[in-house]
C-alpha cells in the first residue's frame, strides 16, 4: 500500500498525538476517571528502591487493566501498518510491541524511585499486554483493510 508524503505526515501527527494520550495514561500518578483495574486477583509485588515490581507473567491475565493495556497500545500497531508501505515482519511487530512495554515500565521504575510518591506499578503483564496489543492492533487494522476491500471491490 502506498501512501504520499501528506498522508505520512498526516499519520504521524495523529501516532504522535496517541503516544503523547498514551503518556498522559501511564506517567499520570492517578486516571483522568477511575476504572476498578484490579477485579480479579491481587498480584504479588516486590520493592525494589521505592517501586512495588509485579514479576511474575500472566498473573494478572483476568484483570481489566491488562486487556486496557492491550487496547491503549493497539493503535500504535495499526500505525505500524499504515506508515510501512512494504511488508511488515512479525518479528519488527514483536519488537516494537516489547519495546513499548519495556519503555515504558523502566521510565515508571525510574520516576518511582527518583520521585516521592509517584505510584506506579511496574509490571511485567504491562509489557506482556502492551506487546499484545500492538500486534492484534496491527492484525486488526489489516483484516479490516482486507474486508473493506472485498466489500468495496465487488
Amino acid at each position: 500500500m502506498k501512501i504520499n508524503n501528506k498522508f505520512r505526515i498526516t499519520l504521524i501527527s495523529i501516532l504522535s498525538l496517541c503516544i503523547l494520550f498514551i503518556a498522559y495514561l501511564v506517567f499520570t500518578p492517578s486516571f483522568p476517571f477511575h476504572v476498578n483495574v484490579q477485579s480479579g486477583p491481587q498480584p504479588t509485588f516486590i520493592m525494589i528502591g521505592k517501586a512495588q515490581v509485579c514479576y511474575i507473567p500472566f498473573q494478572e491475565i483476568t484483570n481489566i487493566g491488562f486487556w486496557l493495556n492491550v487496547i491503549m497500545t493497539m493503535p500504535i500497531g495499526g500505525f505500524l501498518l499504515l506508515l510501512n508501505a512494504h511488508k511488515v515482519r512479525f518479528k519488527w511487530i514483536l519488537i516494537t510491541g516489547l519495546l513499548t512495554g519495556i519503555l515504558i515500565e523502566s521510565t515508571q521504575f525510574i520516576l518511582d524511585n527518583t520521585l516521592n510518591g509517584f505510584m506506579r506499578f511496574v509490571d511485567i503483564n504491562d509489557v506482556i499486554s502492551n506487546t499484545l496489543g500492538v500486534i492484534i492492533g496491527l492484525y486488526a487494522l489489516k483484516l479490516l483493510i482486507i474486508i473493506l476491500m472485498r466489500i468495496f471491490n465487488k
